[in-house]
């Protein structure tokens, strides 16, 4: 695995190859949505951000739903 800031790793059905990636740059960070079908419409279930705060400590923040989720902060 990379050593980075953050690293994601993904695998969907039907496709061959994982997703896999992470910022380029020291300061990088990413965003990602998954959505479902709810009901016929599409909505958000989860959503994760992953920063670097002005201090260098590395964010992962994520909602789910609705509702507020939950924060991991890190030294980097």
């Amino acid at each position: 695995m990379a050593t980075r800031n953050f690293w994601i790793e993904g695998r969907v059905d039907g496709r061959k190859s994982e997703i896999t990636g992470g910022p380029q740059r020291k300061d990088g960070g990413f965003s990602l949505v998954v959505y479902m079908r709810d009901e016929g419409t599409s909505k958000v279930g989860v959503k994760l951000d992953g920063f670097v705060d002005g201090e260098g400590r590395l964010h992962l923040k994520g909602d789910i739903g609705d509702s507020k989720g939950f924060e991991v902060v890190t030294e980097r």
